[in-house]
């Protein structure tokens, strides 16, 4: 149980007093924006020291240790799981995305924003070649492999360090020596550290979350909200309700009342609205599941940095709403064919996408727009221009399902360990 200072600092309503001032300054001419959004940059940063090495021992260490236990059939569940998924929310987006014909816009609205992408354009400096072949694709998949892993790491080329570490942990993990294990466990204690550097952190967290959001909307400004409200709500809705449904999954899954399963996730939630980044949320992610849910460590530690990567279903009911609004927008009619493009398309930005610089994935649309026949400018500004916007609930509902099909890859033997640990702890809680 959180004490002293730190129980106050991480109470939910300090947390959300220091994003509604945030807010409040970021809306208003004051001195304080340029201020906001330095000490925003640096805590953002501060996060980031921690996070990139996190991930690099949690899958080392989870992999390894994996292979030396009996539960490798975990793998096995996990394409099943995370390919339903996405194509569940690549459904449920299009579904939803049929009500954007209740939403068009008026002609004000359309000059407004048209003149809202050309500055956004602008200020970007996009230049992109409007064709897509093949060698684009296979040079994607090429750059998942790192020819240089310290070049990589120095990047933060998250997908290649992910795949060398995985290979790296099952060398370990196939390696049946003293030494190997030796080695699992001293990264298992830098692992344990890093964790303890994220959770000092935590302690200016509304502070740091007051400087982001001050920072952030002093630079979007309120005038775009107007004529692109219609779907900024649309999307908040679809995301809200699908958000829902796997919280209620991973409730039932794990034996616990919805608001149990609210409340364990709430610190990463925050952090995930506050920073828009699935890997500034991973580390408190990670400590939620094992401390407030009562996961395994080797378990989690390999499945959940590998869904950051791989299972964005946040971003995919992005993509999609995005897609259709701007095909209603150029009155461009999608056929069956057109929505099999958009779930492929959509799963490369997913993961292309995933810990990338916010100008790198707007510019990655085109891989999107293009075999639909969508004009690529004006949709690749369109992104640019709404992503700060409803970022920060994308990267929430990515964690949501990524915690949630965590929970549905463990086989049920192994979690229901879990299950008996938090009913004793609820229990706990009761007699207290």
């Amino acid at each position: 149980m959180l004490t002293g200072p730190k129980r106050w600092l991480l109470n939910p309503w300090a947390i959300l007093l220091g994003i509604s001032i945030g807010i409040a300054v970021g809306l208003t001419k004051n001195p304080f924006h340029v201020l906001f959004r330095e000490l925003g940059a640096i805590y953002l940063q501060l996060l980031q020291m921690c996070i990139f090495p996190t991930i690099v021992i949690a899958v080392i260490v989870s992999v390894g240790n994996l292979l030396h236990s009996h539960i490798t059939g975990s793998l096995r569940r996990l394409g099943l799981v995370f390919i339903i998924g996405l194509i569940l929310a690549t459904g449920f987006s299009i579904l939803g995305s049929t009500l954007i014909e209740h939403f068009s816009l008026s002609a004000q609205d359309q000059i407004i924003l048209g003149e809202k992408l050309a500055e956004a354009q602008h200020s970007l400096g996009i230049v992109m070649d409007t064709s897509l072949n093949n060698e684009d694709i296979w040079s994607f998949i090429s750059s998942a492999i790192a020819t240089n892993i310290f070049k990589a790491l120095s990047q933060g080329s998250t997908l290649p360090v992910i795949i060398f570490c995985i290979v790296l942990g099952i060398a370990l993990g196939k390696t049946k020596s003293k030494k190997s294990m030796i080695t699992l466990s001293a990264l298992d204690g830098v692992y344990t550290a890093l964790l303890k550097l994220v959770d000092w952190l935590m302690y200016v967290l509304p502070f740091g979350l007051c400087f982001v959001f001050g920072g952030l909307m002093s630079t979007i400004g309120f005038e775009v909200l107007a004529p692109l409200g219609g779907l900024i709500v649309l999307f908040l809705v679809i995301g809200f309700l699908f958000a829902t449904i796997n919280l209620f999954m991973l409730a039932k899954r794990m034996q616990c009342s919805f608001f149990q399963v609210l409340a364990a996730l709430k610190t990463p939630l925050l952090i995930a609205l506050g920073t828009a980044s699935s890997f500034a949320a991973l580390p408190t992610t990670l400590q939620s599941l094992e401390k407030e849910l009562c996961l395994d460590r080797k378990i989690i530690g390999l499945l959940v940095p590998i869904g950051v990567n791989f299972y964005q279903i946040g971003s995919m009911l992005k993509y999609t709403l995005l897609v259709v609004f701007i095909a209603m927008l150029y009155h461009n009619q999608l056929h069956w064919f057109d929505y099999l493009i958009i779930y492929a398309t959509g799963l490369i930005m997913s993961v292309a996408g995933s810990g990338a610089p916010s100008i790198a994935v707007v510019s990655m649309f085109v891989v999107m727009l293009d075999p639909l026949g969508l004009p690529v400018l004006p949709g690749i500004s369109l992104l640019a221009l709404i992503d700060p916007l409803i970022d920060p609930f994308v990267t929430m509902v990515n964690i949501i399902g990524n915690c949630t099909a965590t929970a549905l890859i463990i086989p049920r033997k192994e979690l229901s360990k879990s299950i008996a640990l938090i009913k004793e702890k609820a229990a706990i809680s009761g007699i207290l």
